[in-house]
């Protein structure tokens, strides 16, 4: 699953597959280089949540 948000200075983007890992990736305008941070959580339950409730 892919949540997005886009505003004039960014666009970043939140995946999400089923496991206990949440990729976060951004860009800023202008820039041609993509930035990404892995989050790691200790459940999937925990992960999922934390997706469900980006509000995206």
């Amino acid at each position: 699953m892919t949540r997005w948000l886009e505003d004039q200075q960014r666009q970043e983007w939140y995946e999400y597959h089923g496991s206990t890992a949440i990729v976060h990736v951004w860009k800023e305008k202008g820039d041609r280089s993509f930035r990404r941070r892995w989050l790691y959580f200790d459940s999937v339950e925990e992960a999922m949540n934390y997706f469900n409730e980006l509000g995206c």
